[in-house]
């Protein structure tokens, strides 16, 4: 594995400023459109050493479709992958709440805030080395295309205060075990 040193442009004189350029090791890409659906959009997929993280924000619906659609999303990002790579797709539906709830349902991430899907995308076991990253984000820089830009919509926290109770552990018609306790 070789690592490229980059230097900083602003550092104080005699002091050494290197950093290690981490691109090798991790890929984003944003507001994509959905293969075999561009009506669609995923709104990112993130290529770790953890795995193919496949990021769907939450809408106004109920829990069951908005999991089935980010298994669905999940799979056709799969879909555009070679088979030795389908099984590190992981499916992450975001949704905003004041709470942060990491759990999984149905094969399924839910969270409810950046900083927690940052956390668990860093804290899983690596299962693609550097060059596994870069040619699975290569094949899909070159498959996904974007989606068009939208104008900014306020999004209500209200529909999904009934989403997120339903992933809640402890509670009565809570979801199961939060991940962090595993």
């Amino acid at each position: 594995m070789t690592l490229a040193v980059v230097r900083s442009p602003r550092r104080a004189v005699g002091t050494p400023d290197l950093r290690v350029d981490l691109a090798p090791r991790r890929r984003e890409f944003g507001n994509v459109r959905r293969p075999g659906r561009p009506e669609e959009k995923i709104d990112q997929v993130l290529v770790r050493p953890s795995g193919i993280h496949v990021v769907v924000h939450g809408s106004n619906g109920t829990a069951d479709i908005a999991v089935d659609a980010c298994l669905e999303s999940a799979a056709a990002v799969g879909g555009l992958l070679p088979a030795r790579y389908r099984g590190r797709v992981r499916p992450v539906l975001q949704c905003h709440h004041n709470e942060p709830v990491a759990t999984l349902v149905r094969g399924v991430t839910v969270v409810t805030s950046t900083t927690t899907l940052e956390h668990i995308v860093r804290a899983l076991p690596g299962v693609l080395s550097t060059s596994e990253v870069s040619e699975i984000a290569a094949r899909l820089d070159a498959r996904l295309e974007a989606a068009p830009a939208q104008a900014a919509q306020r999004r209500s926290r209200w529909g999904w205060r009934a989403v997120v109770a339903a992933f809640r552990p402890g509670q009565p018609g809570g979801g199961p075990e939060p991940l962090c306790c595993r």
